[in-house]
């Protein structure tokens, strides 16, 4: 264990941290926990979002673990999007589709082929007006990551129609108001991790909803409501009450609610990690 003191993560680092973890276990115990670490005494996290700065006092390590708060963030949810799709589609080839800032997230890639050996095409789209995919982040890092370890190949699209054309999973991490229904797959899981609502029809025609906590789900009349089956908790797909598997032609909207938020428990699994593999270098802050 490294002496008491404060150690800072870099992007890199905290990419390698994240590759160590088990991406169902880790979400399902946060999602599960809601922040609290155990019996033991629990870590303080602080945000300095102005600085990027996310800090993480750990009493039972005596360490303090600073990182960047985004990463931390979109980590999280790049956690949340591949325990549902692993849980959720069913055995056989996947191809997916992703659209948004996440389709030039290398991380999401990764991590994808890691959950989904089966992952034969990746469509990317992303919406944003700036360099192209392969151009963005920290190049000779992200590059070792680019490709998914199943071997499945990547192809960018022109736009989301065509992103999502025969996809068995759908990754949506922003256009939430733009997908029409008929252009989802027979059976296709959709992960809506924009935070915003999808068109209203989405909600009315998909066979199953699957929140990651029912208790952020907005409620009254409206798109929101869903299907007229109560939602299904993720943290009870993930742990076993709910069958993972399902029927082939039944189409499962993934609604994660908890994108935007920072959870605790992940968190405090991220930085134990670094730790672990004596990521980061001391700093004094």
């Amino acid at each position: 264990m490294r002496p008491a003191g404060s150690v800072c993560l870099t992007t890199e680092d905290t990419e390698d941290a994240f590759d160590f973890l088990d991406p169902s276990a880790v979400t399902r115990a946060a999602l599960a926990l809601a922040g609290r670490a155990g019996g033991e005494t629990p870590p303080v996290v602080r945000l300095h979002l102005a600085a990027n700065e996310l800090r993480l006092s750990d009493r039972p390590q005596r360490q303090q673990v600073i990182l960047p708060a985004s990463d931390v963030l979109r980590l999280w949810t790049a956690c949340l999007c591949a325990a549902a799709a692993r849980a959720l589609t069913t055995p056989g080839v996947v191809t997916a589709g992703i659209v948004g800032p996440a389709a030039a997230d290398h991380a999401y890639l990764a991590l994808l082929g890691r959950m989904l050996p089966d992952l034969s095409h990746v469509a990317l789209y992303d919406d944003r007006s700036a360099p192209a995919p392969a151009s963005r982040g920290p190049a000779p890092h992200a590059a070792r990551r680019a490709a998914p370890r199943s071997g499945a190949a990547l192809s960018p699209a022109s736009g989301i129609r065509e992103a999502l054309l025969g996809a068995d999973l759908v990754i949506l991490s922003s256009q939430a108001d733009a997908v029409v229904y008929e252009w989802l797959s027979r059976g296709a899981v959709l992960v809506n991790a924009t935070g915003r609502q999808l068109a209203r029809e989405i909600y009315e025609r998909a066979d199953r909803l699957v929140v990651d906590d029912p208790g952020l789900r907005p409620a009254g009349p409206g798109p929101a409501r869903g299907p007229a089956a109560p939602p299904v908790d993720l943290r009870d797909v993930l742990s076993g009450p709910v069958p993972e598997r399902r029927p082939m032609d039944e189409t499962v909207l993934v609604d994660l609610y908890g994108v935007g938020t920072y959870n605790n428990r992940f968190t405090v699994e991220l930085c134990r990690a670094a730790l672990a593999l004596g990521l980061g270098r001391p700093c004094r802050r």
